[in-house]
């Protein structure tokens, strides 16, 4: 798509959200430019990249899953052909029950209409009677898949650089003013400024208002017993996600959750924590091939939050997606471009204004 005359919209940050709001732009016809510092310690880097619309042991959906959903599968769809590589992969989720309070839950959902268009099953496909732990059964949910982030941010990045839209670097907000409607840098004009900087925003003092929360996260590789049966093409959630390349016995496995120590470093302990929970899913033996940490940039009210700094009216934030970077990415990122372009209201829940005032008794965040 080729991008309007005018100012770029500059871009901090190059994980998930930063290269969402990227396309964003870029299926806007607007330009923009991406400033990133590469090091690569932020949970893009390593995340599985799992999308559900239907979480937790209640089995309920997913904050927004309605608008989330309509966004994301054309969103990838669309820039996986921009980028011409195969990241994105619809595939169903499969729940085995961890108990009896467990399968009379997922059951019952079945009698909702507003869970009709996700639940497709409910017993557990044959494929992998031999591979998984479920002596309850499970339920079969649609809708889900996964993405491949390391492969889509590596060819996202590269798009970026031969298009002339990358720069290696990193900015605060107070490298930047605002002038006439535009934000400036190093006296160049924007049309505006967007910080994507995941978790590392937190240790910034202009975002102190924003009430952070980071989080670690473990996942690991694994190679599973070669005459067991090839991963058939779908995605395991009981606790742990199983995921794996159709055809082949590797599988990715995660995450752990760790707020305690927000650090992007593997540790014993979180190794331990998912072969524990892997020997309980997985029937067959298996090796650990890779152990890998990330950070994940969660709020403390499990909300992300997007739309401008205080006292501005060009910078702004897009961050706080936690564990959901993959699903919550395309529709925050398409507010935001509207907002920016169209000057379209973005939604209250995720406004980082909710953590500057107290909140009215009768209001809902």
């Amino acid at each position: 798509m080729a991008a309007t005359q005018g100012h770029p919209h500059l871009i901090i940050g190059a994980g998930i959200a930063g290269c969402a709001l990227a396309f964003a732009f870029e299926q806007a016809g607007k330009p923009f430019l991406v400033l990133n510092d590469e090091v690569g310690d932020a949970a893009s880097a390593v995340a599985a990249g799992l999308f559900n619309p239907i979480t937790g042991s209640r089995f309920v959906k997913t904050w927004m899953a309605e608008e989330v959903f309509e966004h994301l599968h054309p969103f990838y769809q669309q820039w996986q052909a921009l980028l011409g590589k195969t990241f994105y992969h619809p595939t169903p989720i499969i729940r085995p029950f961890g108990s009896i309070a467990e399968q009379n839950t997922a059951i019952a959902k079945t009698a909702e209409p507003d869970y009709a268009t996700y639940i497709i099953a409910t017993d557990l496909p044959n494929e992998l009677q031999n591979l998984v732990e479920a002596p309850l059964g499970g339920m079969v949910f649609g809708q889900g898949g996964w993405v491949d982030v390391p492969t889509l941010m590596t060819s996202m990045h590269n798009w970026l650089w031969q298009a002339g839209r990358y720069q290696l670097g990193s900015i605060s907000p107070s490298d930047l003013s605002e002038a006439n409607g535009l934000v400036y840098w190093k006296e160049q004009p924007y049309q505006s400024a967007t910080f994507c900087t995941g978790y590392r925003a937190s240790q910034e003092p202009a975002f102190d208002h924003i009430r952070f929360s980071p989080v670690r996260g473990e996942i690991i590789e694994v190679q599973y017993d070669s005459v067991a049966e090839q991963w058939p093409n779908l995605a395991v959630s009981k606790g742990i996600y199983l995921l794996g390349t159709p055809g082949t016995n590797r599988l990715r496995v995660g995450a752990t959750y760790n707020w305690r120590q927000p650090i992007p470093e593997t540790s014993p302990e979180g190794l331990a924590e998912l072969c524990s929970e892997l020997d309980q899913v997985l029937k067959t033996t298996y090796q650990v091939l890779c152990h890998q940490a990330g950070v994940r940039p969660a709020i403390a009210d499990r909300r992300p939050v997007v739309g401008l700094l205080p006292g501005c009216n060009r910078i702004g934030i897009l961050n706080g997606l936690g564990s959901k970077g993959t699903s919550l990415a395309p529709w925050l990122a398409n507010h935001l471009v509207d907002f920016y372009i169209h000057n379209k209201a973005l939604p209250m829940t995720v406004s980082p204004d909710r953590f500057r005032k107290k909140q009215n008794p009768k209001q809902t965040i």
